[in-house]
């Protein structure tokens, strides 16, 4: 992964909304751990919208995913083919920006097979966004415990 150079613009869109107080208390202790170089952007669903605004160049990370889908899935009632296709408009207008997009998610499907069908409906639409995503990407990296394993790409 290579390391942002002096002066390239650094963009954080967060999804996340204090919609609670242990929620406002995890926004508030992200961006006391960000960098002042970061121009933070607040945003919810329309992601696709802030990366076409960015600079050219631009490191743009988005924390997270996984709420992104929830807002879209629960909030908005949209099809996973719906967010799918949010989901690619965002990667498009990142590609045609020519920004380096980092994608940060969880993966919440290593657990005892869930009995509720909405959250076997989040599980399978965080699925096929984690699918997409990956397939589109110059590398895949999944964080455990702190540690990187590599899935996709060089550690260049």
């Amino acid at each position: 992964m290579q390391l942002a150079k002096k002066g390239t613009p650094l963009v954080y869109v967060a999804t996340a909304q204090p919609l609670d107080s242990e929620m406002a208390e995890r926004i508030e202790r992200h961006r006391r751990q960000r960098s002042g170089r970061w121009q933070t952007i607040e945003e919810a669903k329309e992601v696709d919208k802030v990366i076409n605004l960015c600079q050219e160049g631009s490191i743009v990370l988005v924390d997270c995913l996984t709420i992104w889908l929830s807002h879209l899935l629960f909030e908005d009632v949209l099809s996973v083919e719906e967010i799918l296709t949010a989901a690619r408009r965002m990667l498009a207008t990142a590609e045609k920006r020519q920004l380096s997009l980092v994608l940060v998610s969880n993966d919440v499907n290593e657990g005892v097979p869930p009995v509720d069908r909405e959250v076997r409906r989040y599980i399978y639409a965080l699925e096929q966004v984690h699918r997409l995503c990956v397939a589109e990407a110059d590398q895949a990296v999944q964080v455990i415990a702190g540690q990187g394993v590599m899935w996709k790409g060089d550690r260049a």
